[in-house]
């Protein structure tokens, strides 16, 4: 059993169903709702995620396991 953040229906999905499904992560992200959960279950693929506010300087961003 694989956790799912959104659906997309369709085999293949449309395209109007990919665009709304990737809407609606972006919104979820922007939320926080999906760090949110993650902090609440401590659900998560061993993937460290920190927040960066907006206007500071920029850095890389390295996706992996710690």
């Amino acid at each position: 059993m694989v956790p799912v953040d959104v659906y997309a229906p369709g085999c293949p999905p449309t395209p109007e169903t990919l665009i709304h499904a990737i809407e609606t992560l972006h919104q979820l992200i922007e939320d926080g709702q999906l760090l949110k959960r993650r902090a609440e279950t401590g659900a998560g693929a061993n993937v460290h995620v920190t927040e960066i506010a907006a206007g500071e300087q920029s850095v890389p961003v390295i996706l992996g396991i710690r």
